[in-house]
């Protein structure tokens, strides 16, 4: 090779070089640009929070935002009910399992399942779900297999993911602060497919949990393992 082929040949490798490092740089930008916007949430939502302990009307209005919110995921399980899904194997009917299912996350039940009454405003609330506040692990678990059929923000429920268990049998995990599946990937039961946060929620760091049958919700603990 002649000296100044070698020239071109190290000013070409210093120019691939140079463009590395600038996609690394955007992409390290655009991640600490999405944090920040995430720590912004954050502070929000415990604003919010304090807020709604201290005064009836905020949380009165809260509940009915939260409401809306709730019709809103209605209309969005509707739109995936149309939806053709295909899974790579035939899979045990979530049915079969009721009673059996792993949980998503260890901790302490927060929020249960159906109308519940505040203590102190005595307002009435429908829980579609379940919230689990985390003990040690942070890891969200899916609790039988599907696929991946939703994850996204979603405003009320924060970063949420939904999966498609078959025969119009849904899950749906929010709260989270971080998805380690995506859309259209398959999951096995006890895969991990996010790590748990606070977005959105009003109760700290909590997973919250639905199970559906078509657009219905279904009392979490009643197919759960018993603990």
């Amino acid at each position: 090779n002649s000296p100044l082929g070698t020239l071109d040949e190290l000013r070409t490798t210093e120019e691939s070089l140079e463009e590395k490092k600038k996609e690394i740089v955007n992409l390290i930008q655009k991640n600490e640009k999405k944090r920040q916007e995430l720590v912004v949430q954050e502070r929000k939502s415990k604003a919010l929070v304090r807020e709604i302990e201290k005064n009836k009307e905020t949380h009165t209005k809260m509940l009915e935002e939260l409401n809306d919110r709730a019709e809103q995921l209605q209309i969005l399980i509707k739109k995936l009910l149309k939806e053709e899904i295909s899974f790579p194997a035939p899979l045990v009917p979530l049915y079969e399992k009721k009673g059996k299912l792993p949980w998503p996350i260890s901790g302490k039940l927060v929020t249960l399942f159906g109308l519940r009454r505040h203590p102190q405003f005595r307002t009435i609330t429908l829980n579609n779900g379940i919230e689990i506040s985390p003990q040690k692990n942070m890891i969200v678990k899916s609790i039988h297999p599907g696929t991946v059929v939703y994850t996204d923000y979603f405003q009320g429920y924060g970063n949420l993911i939904i999966i498609d268990h078959g025969m119009t049998y849904y899950s749906l995990y929010g709260h989270c602060s971080e998805f380690l599946a995506n859309t259209g990937d398959f999951v096995n039961a006890e895969q991990p497919i996010a790590i748990v946060g606070d977005i959105s929620s009003l109760k700290g760091t909590t997973l919250y949990l639905e199970i559906r049958y078509k657009t219905k919700p279904l009392n979490p603990l009643q197919w759960l393992k018993r603990r």
